[in-house]
């Protein structure tokens, strides 16, 4: 096992060196220190050259993926709709292999295009689009990097792993036209879309739509409320292929195949029944994933599968974590960046548990015949069987959950330890009883298909069964939930589980294991509030949050400090939540002294509902011109439920948290967005303006106000729009670094903004390009830069 998990490991440090270097360094220390304790002298340096070697090669396979031309104005194209596409809260995303391009002019000649683009479709096609369906669209294309803030790296990854080079965004009707696929009568596709459809009449409920899943990996049809259900209860891994999956239908196929090779007289003198049976199941466990899509994580389980089994068939006994460990191996060597996928590392994290740290929970001492008095030896058999079952159950699902979960809160932001409750029972359930009814229909289904429906139907009503019951005891029990600071504390938790692990098997490295975790866990947080409160710089970060802003400020103390939230109008997607929420975090913001809204408009202020609702905010100043206004309605109770403080600012407001001051001043132009607060931080001679949507009319009636002066950095008034160009103002701030927040889907800063700018000879950033832009005061000096990702 050793020579495959120092591959691995020396193949993710060369891959994650490209993107993360915290990352890739502690790989790569971990490869070389697992090599130093564990090979002899003799092959140890031929290891650390193979091991040189291999991480080179992870550096160069994980080059990024370029981003395609991006003009500004919308094209056409042409391409195949590559994957099952995802249901989302307004429509579809769908990942679209690029033909064909042209001018968004009707008449304008098609041309051969490459390109891999991620698109979102908003509305209901009449017949939903499925995979292997042509696809016209309009739209513009936009960098396909999403919201690039702190703390985003494996958003950037998936992206990359999916090699995508652009996004898009259409509607139906409107700007997109679905062509079903050519049908082929033995295509696998048109075998997939016609059992999807007969599974749908069969059972067109959620139920169905699982059922779908488990059976041809096809997941589009699920709700967004279903797949919160499955996340909430830790049970989500059932709805993606993966080598339980697989290993249940090998199981199975064994079963079925077992009594007709041992009929085989002839060859079973020769090879015996029960090693035949598993080399006869690999056909079957290849069809299956082959007709669930093919996935890079179905792919993964179905090679570390097909091993086991070929094993076992062989009569050798395989080790599933060195299995796994070769099965990545080879995967990364043809695309590194797999090393990335969070299936992956759960993967290894569940089977981790399952095989170390599951044993540790099995008591020492036999079980009592809890069942002796019942008279029939038969029935006391089967109980005391079930109960050893359930048992082994139990151990499994709370040794999986508790090393995924860790794994989960790093990726995700957010674990459940509610795993530990519903997987001993929607596994069972739905892996052994409705996926193998659901597959059955799949086979059934050409030759007596009346014999396939009510097979699917009643894996549905199972499925239906355990929706019902997660839902109902998710309302009494609430999942232990929450975030992971840092790398720190992901491996602290790590190191924990490995000591208990170690203790159990009375290992005396117990007590070292212990302790790093222990000190992984305690020492990073007062540590960087140490670090915080002896940095004597001023820390500004505008996030990354499309056409809206938020701006979040550290000041020496240190004091946090929230200005606008950002926010999406006529959206469901919630920004704060999403981004502006896992950013601070990030950024090691768990509460906030002081948060400002500028102004009422939905790009600022719906941000900061949710925020109020889960951050610790000791007071937030509002402006008075729009105090009534029923805009500031939820924001407004919200902070009445949580007991903030709050401010209404009338003229001019100035705190001094020692050494630097925050002042807001309130304008009263004509329209809403001259009516605002325009913030302004001081500190060692220098100074950020933030004017929010200060227009050219409020910029005039500022301009003479002493309040107003030169900063060394200003945001964009109105996010380098067209309508907040006064040069007068732009002269008198005379700012040396000018910094846009705006999303990719309008054309800012506008040409008139950016020769302002130019005029004044500023240098400009913009979300647009950098993502989020890290802004720095100190004594001396005063500099922007784009914020480490």
């Amino acid at each position: 096992m050793n020579a495959p998990l120092i591959g691995l490991l020396a193949l993710g440090g060369g891959v994650f060196l490209r993107w993360s270097p915290l990352w890739g360094g502690a790989l790569l220390l971990a490869t070389i220190l697992f090599t130093l304790f564990t090979s002899t002298s003799r092959v140890r340096r031929l290891t650390l050259l193979g091991m040189a070697l291999v991480t080179i090669a992870g550096y160069l396979g994980s080059a990024p993926t370029p981003v395609a031309q991006l003009d500004e104005v919308p094209m056409r194209f042409k391409g195949q709709v590559i994957e099952d596409p995802r249901k989302s809260q307004h429509g579809y995303r769908l990942l679209v292999d690029i033909d064909e391009t042209a001018g968004a002019i009707p008449d304008a000649p098609w041309q051969a295009a490459s390109e891999r683009i991620l698109l979102s479709l908003r509305g209901e096609p009449d017949q939903p689009p499925a995979k292997g369906d042509t696809v016209i669209f309009r739209s513009r294309l936009f960098r396909p990097d999403g919201f690039r803030n702190p703390g985003t790296l494996w958003h950037s990854l998936y992206l990359a792993r999916k090699k995508i080079t652009a996004r898009a965004w259409a509607k139906w009707p409107g700007t997109a036209i679905f062509t079903p696929a050519p049908q082929s009568r033995w295509g696998v596709d048109t075998f997939r879309g016609e059992i999807s459809a007969a599974i749908e009449r069969a059972s067109p409920g959620q139920g169905g739509a699982v059922v779908r899943a488990l059976a041809l990996g096809d997941r589009s049809s699920i709700e967004s409320k279903t797949m919160e259900s499955f996340r909430r209860a830790g049970t989500a891994h059932l709805l993606s292929i993966s080598g339980l999956h697989l290993g249940i239908i090998a199981m199975i196929s064994t079963l079925l195949l077992f009594p007709l090779l041992a009929r085989m007289r002839p060859l079973t003198l020769r090879i015996p029944a029960g090693q035949l049976v598993w080399f006869a199941s690999l056909p079957l466990v290849w069809g299956y994933a082959y007709l669930t899509g093919m996935g890079s994580g179905t792919v993964r389980a179905l090679i570390m599968t097909s091993l086991v089994v070929t094993g076992i068939g062989l009569g050798r006994r395989a080790s599933a974590p060195g299995l796994l460990c070769a099965t990545g191996f080879a995967m990364a060597l043809v695309a590194p960046l797999y090393l990335t996928d969070p299936g992956l590392h759960l993967s290894l994290a569940a089977l981790t548990g399952i095989f170390y740290l599951s044993p540790t929970f099995k008591l020492n001492k036999r079980a009592p015949d809890d069942f002796a008095f019942l008279p029939p030896p038969l029935y006391r058999r089967a109980l005391n069987l079930l109960a050893r079952t359930s048992g082994g159950w139990v151990r499994t699902a709370i040794a999986a959950t508790l090393c995924t979960a860790p794994v989960a809160a790093f990726h995700f932001g957010n674990a459940t330890l509610a795993g530990i409750v519903f997987n001993p029972l929607a596994v069972p359930v739905i892996g052994f009883v409705a996926l193998p009814l659901s597959v059955a229909g799949v086979v059934l289904h050409p030759l007596l298909p009346a014999l396939s429906v009510p097979l699917w139907q009643g894996g549905a009503q199972l499925v239906e069964m355990v929706l019902r019951l997660q839902g109902g005891a998710l309302e009494i029990y609430q999942p232990v939930s929450g975030s992971l600071d840092s790398i720190w504390t992901f491996c602290g938790v790590i190191l924990l589980l490995a000591g208990w692990v170690l203790h159990r098997r009375k290992s005396p490295h117990t007590l070292k294991a212990i302790v790093a975790g222990a000190l992984l866990l305690i020492l990073p947080s007062p540590l960087t509030h140490a670090y915080h409160a002896l940095d004597n710089r001023v820390h500004g970060w505008v996030l990354d949050v499309g056409d809206g802003q938020a701006v979040a400020l550290r000041l020496p103390g240190p004091v946090n400090i929230l200005i606008d939230g950002g926010g999406m109008p006529g959206s469901k997607f919630d920004v704060g939540a999403s981004i502006v929420l896992p950013a601070l975090h990030e950024l090691g913001m768990d509460k906030l002294d002081l948060v400002i809204s500028t102004h009422p408009h939905p790009d600022h202020l719906e941000g900061l509902v949710s925020l109020s609702r889960v951050m610790e905010i000791g007071e937030i100043w509002l402006p008075t011109n729009f105090r009534g206004d029923l805009r500031y309605a939820k924001l407004l109770e919200t902070i009445a439920a949580a007991g903030t403080d709050m401010r209404w600012v009338e003229d001019v407001r100035s705190v001094t948290f020692d050494p630097a001051t925050i002042s807001v001043i309130q304008t009263d132009g004509p329209v809403e967005n001259d009516r605002g607060l325009v913030t302004r931080v001081e500190y060692g001679g220098h100074s950020i303006l933030i004017p929010a949507d200060l227009e050219r009319t409020g910029q005039e009636l500022l301009l003479d106000n002493p309040w107003l002066g030169h900063a060394d950095i200003m945001v964009a008034p109105h996010h380098g729009g067209a309508d907040a160009v006064y040069q007068p103002f732009t002269d008198k701030v005379a700012p040396r670094r000018v910094v846009v927040s705006c999303g990719d889907r309008r054309a800012l800063p506008s040409d008139e903004f950016i020769q302002s700018v130019d005029q004044i000879g500023a240098e400009q950033l913009s979300t647009t390009v950098s993502g989020a832009i890290h802004m720095v005061l100190t004594t001396e000096k005063a500099y922007v830069e784009a914020a480490n990702r």
